[in-house]
């Protein structure tokens, strides 16, 4: 295994573990509330699945080609690499700080979810190897 990788892998993992762990809680502590309006059920159990959404990026990324040696590409890798890798802590903030925020407002979350889709843009941009022809290119 390229030794870049494991932390993809270790990362999701972790994320794999948090949402496990945020789903016990709503199953224990939510369920147990009867009074909570439906949207703010609705707001825990998103960011939840956020975490989930985040860590299987980061799992995902593990199978992914090596990183480019060097220039533009190499620059892109790492800004998607570090955002991916950022993304399952972003996630969890959101759900632990922005636990009862019913506002489409919610600053946390859109961070979060921005993150994670840049970052995945930006790991793919710098993974693209321009000397590979493409299949619809036209041969001779």
């Amino acid at each position: 295994m390229n030794r870049r990788r494991p932390p993809f892998l270790i990362v999701g993992l972790i994320g794999l573990l948090v949402f496990t762990a945020t789903g016990f809680y709503l199953m224990i502590v939510l369920d147990s509330k009867t009074d909570m309006s439906p949207a703010v059920r609705l707001t825990h159990r998103a960011n939840h699945v956020y975490i989930l959404f985040a860590a299987l990026i980061n799992l995902a990324a593990v199978g992914g080609a090596a990183p480019p040696a060097s220039g533009l590409r190499r620059i892109l890798y790492r800004i998607g690499a570090t955002l991916v890798l950022l993304s399952p802590l972003l996630t969890t903030l959101a759900f632990l700080i922005e636990r009862s925020n019913v506002s489409p407002m919610r600053i946390w979350t859109m961070t979060a979810i921005f993150a994670t889709s840049f970052g995945v843009f930006a790991l793919a941009a710098g993974r693209v190897d321009p000397t590979i022809p493409h299949s619809d290119a036209p041969t001779n």
